[in-house]
């Protein structure tokens, strides 16, 4: 394949079968690239910062997708390692640009960026939305892998969709048209990480995104979705960050047909993926909000930071993940292992039954299927 990929190229029939209407795994591998991890994760670098600050027209100027991404070669890395893969970056494209009053904000107050008072005493204090989001997200990147999974971002590839498709042009549009091969790269991707900002689960495809995840994960595989909130968050001491509280209430009401897009047209394209995908749109919502607080939960160090999630675990119908929250363990990835391991065979049963109740298991078990198929043949190559 050129450096250049051109649109009729995407047309051309490849041995790997697409399913009907739905999931096209040859053209989503046709189209797809990544990005090295340190590109777009950092606790401190500037790159970083102006690349996840870019505008939609800033991202098409710049053609990442022909000038920083690269082919990603399954045969490749498999030969290198046999758990290789890339990792599906989830995240919020734009700060919130409207407040919502269930949060209880004050006049005057912005509930979604750190007042100057926050951020006295951390190293620079940010008087921009962008700059700080940016920020914030890569560090929160950088955290994930190398206080979660214990890994350097340069070793890592991920598929982050600022730079891994056009913005614009013949290949953008066909690739719109097939909601971006999203659901196909979620189900070839080794792993998801969610760099949840405050908003994050109010966010349409973010919430789509997160929960086909897990709704399409082995039950054995915690470490398929990670969670990267770290720099958002309020934990301790610290000030310039949101309570876990805020992100409590937003999982309580979390609700596909009310998430919000950007653009109008794609909350009809998403309600076809859900309604495939799960056996109706209340039942998507009760397992989204079940992972989120599992997720999310499981990431809080301490029972006092957990506290919002088992809160809302009860009062949303889930009493044994909420007792499974209510712990004194430390869950630090480094230090108490042996309590994470503990909460993730706890939680897998759970997952399960919640899984079964929501999902059409045999359109995903179909889709799984394609799926391995696909990188199968790939590296075989």
């Amino acid at each position: 394949m050129s450096d250049v990929l051109q649109p009729g190229e995407l047309k051309k029939a490849g041995e790997i079968p697409a399913a009907p209407g739905y999931a096209d795994f040859g053209q989503a591998l046709k189209l797809l690239r990544v990005v090295r991890g340190d590109e777009v994760s950092a606790y401190s670098e500037p790159s970083v910062r102006r690349f996840l600050r870019e505008t939609k027209e800033e991202l098409d100027a710049a053609d990442h997708y022909n000038l920083k991404a690269r082919e990603f070669d399954f045969a490749a890395q498999a030969a290198e390692d046999d758990e290789a893969g890339f990792y599906f970056i989830s995240y919020a494209w734009e700060p919130p640009s409207r407040v919502d009053a269930r949060r209880g904000v004050a006049p005057g107050e912005d509930p979604y960026f750190p007042s100057s008072e926050q951020q006295q005493g951390r190293p620079e204090v940010f008087t921009d939305a962008r700059e700080w989001y940016a920020q914030a997200q890569a560090k929160s990147l950088y955290l994930e892998c190398r206080g979660q999974r214990e890994v350097h971002p340069r070793d890592c590839l991920f598929w982050i969709e600022r730079a891994c498709l056009p913005q614009s042009g013949p290949i953008f549009e066909m690739a719109r048209s097939q909601s971006f091969f999203l659901l196909e790269f979620i189900l070839l991707s080794k792993a998801m990480i969610a760099v949840a900002s405050p908003h994050f689960f109010s966010r349409g495809w973010c919430l789509f995104e997160f929960a086909t995840k897990l709704a399409t994960a082995p039950d054995s595989n915690p470490a398929a979705l990670g969670i990267a909130w770290k720099a958002f968050v309020s934990f301790g001491s610290r000030k310039d960050g949101f309570p876990a509280s805020l992100y409590a209430d937003v999982i309580r009401h979390i609700s596909i047909e009310m998430a919000e897009f950007s653009v109008a047209n794609d909350r009809d394209f998403l309600l076809c993926h859900v309604d495939r995908l799960f056996v109706s749109r209340s039942a998507f919502d009760r397992f989204a909000k079940f992972v989120a607080l599992a997720r999310l939960g499981r990431s809080c160090y301490t029972r006092e930071d957990r506290k919002p999630f088992i809160i809302v675990a009860h009062d949303e119908g889930f009493g044994q993940l909420g007792q499974l929250l209510d712990v004194d363990s430390t869950f630090d990835a480094r230090k108490s292992p042996d309590a994470l391991q503990t909460f993730d065979d706890a939680l897998r049963p759970m997952l399960a039954e919640e899984r079964a109740q929501a999902v059409r298991l045999q359109v995903v078990e179909d889709l799984q299927a394609l799926a391995a198929q696909s990188r199968s043949k790939l590296r075989s190559r």
